[in-house]
């Protein structure tokens, strides 16, 4: 098995895929073995890819190149067509923002860094029910934030606080975001797994519908990049993440996330957490310099167990008491 991203706001959930196959055809994991649905495609000009977590899906695979990580990233290199992509997952760990420290979402960052001339880019993430725990109990809310945001949330119909299935949180929302102040199109739809692909394959974007939603169902958003092309390697950001009001219960008092003492509000959160980017980014690259210099006083190899523990073991999480 191979890390990818921790999402959980009270534990450190790993997610993981099967590494005997490359991660366009392969199945992501929560850390426990409960399978998720979690797909990323991209579309060069006419043709469509997948990036990510497509197993049985009618779509091309990319071809993956390379991954690697650090204390704070995956990275995973994959060629798609005559365009090559890498995908970023960022779950920042910071000692001295707090605020940074206890927002419970991930960055998945997508970069294009080669990419044919005039050509035109989109890029879907989806996921589904199988986030929550509590399928096929399940809705889905979308909306648009004040800040530019378009959130899909997921959750129980009728999930109660500290519900679990297998170390699996079942309450609180799943929340999938993606920003539309960075110059891109961002289109949306709930649909089943194959009009979802078959849209995108034949359009590039969504058809702006969340009128319903059923078990099985993805809520997706997709970037259009095309006026970003001029850039070097230009590249788009998701927000992936799972939001509790009450995210523990420490010595049978009832514990919520220190960023809710500042910002609170599932859309006013998302626009922070995409505003708050590039200061997380600066101040990851500083840590996973920081542990990459601290395991070569030893060796490489104990730098590498460094950078793989990071997010498994405890660091500052602070909570309010509510």
């Amino acid at each position: 098995m191979a890390n990818l991203v921790t999402t959980s706001p009270c534990s450190i959930a790993w997610l993981r895929y099967d590494q005997s196959n490359d991660v366009p055809s392969a199945t992501p994991y929560f850390w426990q073995g409960q399978s998720l649905t979690w797909q990323i495609m991209a579309r060069v000009n006419d043709d469509a890819y997948c990036l990510f977590g497509c197993a049985g899906s009618s779509l091309s695979l990319a071809q993956q190149t390379g991954i690697s990580f650090t204390s704070t990233r995956t990275l995973i290199t994959l060629t798609a067509g005559s365009a090559t992509f890498v995908l970023d997952f960022f779950s920042p760990v910071s000692l001295t923002d707090y605020v940074r420290q206890s927002i419970p979402y991930s960055y998945v960052r997508v970069e294009v860094q080669h990419q044919p001339r005039r050509s035109t880019i989109d890029v879907l993430m989806a996921i589904d029910d199988t986030w929550t725990s509590q399928q096929p109990d399940t809705q889905a809310e979308f909306f648009k934030s004040w800040g530019g945001s378009l959130v899909f949330t997921l959750s129980g119909k009728n999930s109660y606080t500290w519900a679990e299935n297998d170390n699996m949180a079942a309450w609180g929302n799943v929340v999938l975001a993606a920003s539309s102040t960075a110059g891109s199109h961002v289109s949306y739809q709930v649909g089943r797994p194959e009009d979802i692909a078959t849209q995108f394959k034949n359009n590039g974007t969504l058809i702006d519908d969340a009128t319903s939603y059923s078990s099985g169902d993805l809520v997706a958003l997709a970037y259009r990049l095309h006026g970003s092309l001029r850039h070097s390697s230009p590249s788009v950001t998701f927000a992936i993440g799972l939001e509790q009001e009450n995210a523990l219960n420490w010595l049978e008092e009832p514990q919520t996330g220190y960023y809710q003492a500042t910002v609170s509000g599932t859309g006013n959160v998302v626009d922070h957490f995409f505003k708050d980017e590039a200061a997380a980014r600066v101040e990851g690259y500083a840590l996973d310099k920081r542990v990459i210099d601290i395991g070569h006083q030893i060796s490489t190899n104990y730098s590498d167990i460094l950078e793989s523990c990071v997010r498994q073991v405890s660091v500052p999480y602070p909570y309010n008491n509510q």
